[in-house]
């Protein structure tokens, strides 16, 4: 039985919270349940309250809450099964955790700039999306847009956000942290490292998941299982007397790869050897590929 995917687990999510804060609106205990997630730095350095770091995800946040809507439909499904379920979920909680932090250690001890919404893992799954597919679409209310605007308007709500920040409300370079920039760096250099355009980086990204995950096997990749299927061996073949051969010893005949399993052929090899060892044919397959969906 099939297991629902974690974007789409994601994507419903978004939704339930975008009406669970729609609801909240006017009543009286919403300030207390917001004050209980959103993240303070004094509520680390003062009061330990640790949870904090993770449920800001939880937080009002409408930018957040709108790029997660975007995110995670087609996009993060399609950035799950390059990465995996389980690996595309380690992503998520690392991004997560790493934001925290570094908002509490960048702003240590202020009581007032919260953290809070879903926006960083928002951006972590679009800069991804078009790293992996340039030329694709996403489509909102029934009309397609191309990815490359979809993540600059995303970037230009974040510069915004982050120069509001800095000259309005006064803050420090903690808001390079907080309001999504880093994230968007830090997220451009994994997806490059992770599919092997930068390898010195790729060591330590693969460092980092041998010593979280134990080594899996060839066929754990999520979209390796067709490739696996592929016959590598030929039977052997022994003429008759008469020098006509045995139907079931002649040598099977090779057939037309379909575009689905010619996909996850190159996906394995860029997934093992890096994007580099791949044929301008491949790669402009690749690209025709992502023009399609």
């Amino acid at each position: 039985m099939a297991t629902e995917s974690l974007s789409r687990i994601l994507w419903i999510g978004t939704l339930v919270l975008f009406l669970f804060y729609l609801l909240m609106g006017g009543l009286p205990f919403g300030s207390v349940v917001v004050a209980n997630v959103v993240l303070v730095p004094a509520d680390i350095s003062n009061s330990y309250q640790f949870w904090k770091l993770f449920s800001y995800l939880l937080g009002p946040s409408f930018i957040g809450l709108l790029l997660a809507g975007i995110a995670f439909g087609r996009p993060g499904e399609e950035v799950e099964h390059f990465l995996g379920k389980r690996n595309f979920g380690l992503s998520l909680l690392c991004v997560t955790l790493g934001v925290a932090v570094l908002h509490v250690l960048a702003n240590w001890g202020s009581d007032f700039y919260r953290l809070a919404g879903l926006e960083h893992l928002a951006l972590f799954t679009l800069v991804g999306f078009l790293y992996l597919f340039p030329q694709s679409s996403v489509r909102i209310f029934f009309i397609n847009i191309p990815s490359w605007f979809v993540l600059t308007f995303a970037c230009g709500l974040v510069l915004i956000q982050t120069v509001d920040a800095v000259v309005t409300q006064g803050h420090s370079v903690g808001a390079f942290f907080t309001e999504g920039m880093f994230t968007l760096v830090a997220s451009g250099g994994f997806f490059h490292a992770r599919f092997q355009k930068y390898r010195f980086l790729l060591g330590a990204i693969r460092t980092f998941e041998r010593v979280m995950f134990r080594p899996q096997h060839s066929g754990s990749h999520p979209r390796s299982g067709a490739a696996q299927s592929l016959p590598a061996q030929q039977a052997s073949v022994r003429p008759f007397p008469g020098g006509r051969l045995q139907q079931s010893q002649r040598p099977p005949a090779r057939r037309q790869l379909s575009d689905e399993e010619r996909l996850n052929l190159i996906l394995e090899r860029i997934s093992e050897i890096g994007y580099d060892s791949l044929s301008p044919d491949e790669q402009r397959f690749l690209r025709e590929y992502s023009q399609r969906l």
